[in-house]
């Protein structure tokens, strides 16, 4: 991981509660997978804090 997203990791994590749930994937943020993938994420969270990253493939990681 980048200097930059290990940076943004941790301050998102300082923030982040013991329920919060969490989807890092990699890929295509337009992509009719990925908005489905955030979407099924959205509805098993249930109203606990959710966060969800799509990090384009290109991303230097």
């Amino acid at each position: 991981m980048t200097h930059k997203y290990e940076r943004a990791v941790a301050k998102l994590e300082a923030k982040a509660g013991a329920d919060d749930l969490w989807l890092i994937v990699v890929g295509d943020p337009e992509s009719d997978e990925m908005k489905e993938l955030h979407a099924e994420h959205m509805r098993r969270s249930r109203g606990r804090g959710t966060l969800t990253i799509i990090l384009p493939e290109a991303a230097d990681l």
